[in-house]
């Protein structure tokens, strides 16, 4: 048996405001993140985010959205950081 880990990348936004930032989703409405640039890097956050608003979602078994394909202007594509959380066994 071999896992093999789901290709979760959805879009992210970061918002700079001074010297702190602010990460959404247009993908996630709830997903919301604010932190200092010198605490986390920007691209962490918003991994960080994802990977908890993911986890929310399954765990009130609601649905998710179909994963990002293409970045948009200013968005990034991120994969949620604890990845390993959404890995599925194959057989």
């Amino acid at each position: 048996m071999t896992r093999r880990y789901l290709p979760l990348r959805y879009r992210a936004v970061i918002h700079p405001d001074g010297d702190e930032y602010w990460v959404g989703s247009s993908d996630f409405p709830e997903m919301a993140g604010r932190a200092r640039y010198a605490d986390m890097a920007p691209e962490m956050m918003a991994a960080d985010c994802l990977a908890y608003v993911i986890i929310e979602r399954l765990h009130h078994r609601q649905d998710l959205p179909f994963p990002g394909v293409r970045e948009r202007e200013n968005e990034l594509l991120v994969i949620p950081r604890h990845a390993d959380v959404f890995d599925a066994e194959a057989d």
